[in-house]
């Protein structure tokens, strides 16, 4: 599949998006994490990692047809 600009350009609006949620999503988990435990605070940290590999890793067969493009990264950076 051939993507145009433009799919690109929603492509790269659609993970910027994700990543911003990715960031909030953490922010929200924060106050949690501050007054857990270590066992705890790990379990968080692992919780939200899986999450968001499964996200990324989600997003790219719907815009990209299966192929994860550097700008998916960079935008879910920002």
């Amino acid at each position: 599949m051939i993507m145009t600009p433009e799919s690109q350009a929603i492509a790269f609006l659609g993970a910027l998006i994700l990543g911003l949620a990715l960031g909030l999503l953490y922010d929200l988990i924060r106050p949690f994490r501050l007054h857990a435990r270590r066992w705890a605070e790990f379990l968080l940290d692992l919780f939200y990692w899986l999450l968001v590999t499964v996200a990324v890793f989600a997003f790219a067969p719907l815009l990209g047809d299966g192929k994860i493009r550097i700008y998916y990264i960079i935008a879910h950076f920002l």
